[in-house]
């Protein structure tokens, strides 16, 4: 019957403030990893601005702006109704404690965390630590304290992976806090896999090559560096500017001549950020102006297709995918944006298509038009996103809610 229903409400705008929430009165609020990041981060930073703006002898310094922090407001301490559950999806994307988004999450008041995760220990064992800190009640309550537990000890006194004691151990100790299910239980469709292995250009692959040869060389200059200053093993990640450069370079020649002059950047993305290698991404363009200038340079480069081997092959790739299934939509991801613009330029020279844009770039308004566009359109007409785009589309959210709300209670 409805109104038997949890009421949810999928928060996206920041300027709500928690008493607003609170009086919407739902029973679930629904939320990206990102909103809570830039949430926790304006009221964690406020004290700081607001001391360095009394101490400011200049007068440069405008007011600080009280943040609005729906999520990670006091008011729900001070109330005492604390968050009852917060239930985590793929969160093996904010195990790592050092980000933002872990700390973020560590500073919520609740009375318990749910954390769903098909690759729990993802990457390194003791990726472990990162979830058993939004845990309570256990004595491992820093990571440290967790490495000295279930580590093994190297002959120079470093940790290291766990003998069979040691991984003993740590399962007895998971098995009071981990439910684990076969995969079998979830029934999905067969799904067809397709890999396609390729040649880059000659000129492309050793080019490749030496920057990757150019990365492992100052990557272990880098940690001898950073250990000898701190006595930590984990280096910092300035030469990784080389390994995406190899990306870029396997990618397509153009997005190595716009690195090295400057019109596209190189950040860490903490969301993807891993032990066994900081993975990055090129960096969005912060100006309008900017990107239009590169879109241009896209268009007006000549050879476009003939001098990337992966493009080719990627357009080889689509138009299997449209003439084996020609009903099906397609949606087609990367990391990088400035590489979905040459994507999107090859498309319109080779196929005549001109494909819709989902990324980070595009106001709210134009990326709800975007997906009615998708959702209601020809399937020839495929979406391409940017992976840092890709939480779910509003509309999903609000079928969601619907369906929450006037479902039956069971």
């Amino acid at each position: 019957m409805q109104g038997y229903g949890l009421r949810a409400f999928n928060i996206e705008d920041s300027s709500i403030s928690a008493a607003a929430l609170y009086a919407k009165g739902c029973d679930v609020v629904v939320c990206s990893y990102e909103f809570l990041a830039n949430n926790d981060r304006g009221k964690f930073n406020f004290p700081e601005r607001l001391r360095a703006y009394a101490n400011d002898q200049t007068g440069e310094l405008p007011s600080p702006k009280r943040p609005t922090a729906a999520i990670a407001s006091g008011m729900w301490d001070l109330l005492g109704i604390p968050w009852k559950r917060v239930v985590l999806d793929e969160v093996h994307k904010v195990n790592k404690e050092r980000l933002s988004r872990h700390k973020a999450l560590t500073r919520i008041k609740a009375s318990a965390f749910i954390m769903m995760s098909g690759t729990l220990p993802h990457n390194v064992w003791h990726n472990f630590s990162g979830y058993l800190a939004l845990l309570k009640n256990h004595p491992f309550d820093t990571h440290s304290k967790f490495l000295h537990t279930f580590s093994s000890w190297d002959a120079d006194g470093q940790t290291h992976t766990p003998d069979a004691a040691g991984i003993a151990l740590l399962q007895k100790f998971l098995q009071a806090v981990l439910i684990a299910r076969p995969k079998s239980i979830l029934k999905l469709k067969n799904c067809d896999q397709r890999s396609f292995v390729f040649p880059l250009l000659e000129s492309t692959a050793t080019f490749v090559s030496k920057l990757t040869a150019d990365y492992k060389d100052a990557s272990v200059k880098a940690a001898l560096q950073y250990k000898t200053i701190t006595g930590d093993e984990n280096s910092n990640i300035h030469h990784l500017t080389l390994a995406v450069k190899a990306q870029l370079a396997s990618l397509h020649p153009m997005l190595c001549e716009e690195l090295d002059k400057g019109n596209i950047g190189v950040e860490d993305d903490e969301n993807g950020a891993q032990d066994a290698g900081h993975r990055a991404k090129v960096k969005e363009h912060d100006k309008d102006e900017s990107r239009a200038a590169y879109r241009e340079r896209v268009k007006a480069r000549k050879g476009l297709c003939e001098e990337s081997s992966r493009l080719t092959w990627f357009l080889r790739l689509y138009r299997l995918i449209r003439e084996t299934r020609p009903d099906k939509q397609i949606v087609i991801f990367s990391r990088f944006l400035s590489w979905l613009d040459i994507i999107d330029e090859a498309l319109l020279r080779v196929e005549k298509i001109e494909a819709l844009r989902f990324d980070g770039s595009l106001s709210q308004k134009r990326r709800q038009q975007v997906e009615r566009a998708f959702l209601n359109g020809d399937a020839d007409i495929p979406l391409l996103i940017s992976s840092g785009a890709g939480k779910p589309l509003p509309s999903e959210c609000r079928k969601l809610q619907s369906a929450i709300t006037n479902g039956p209670r069971r």
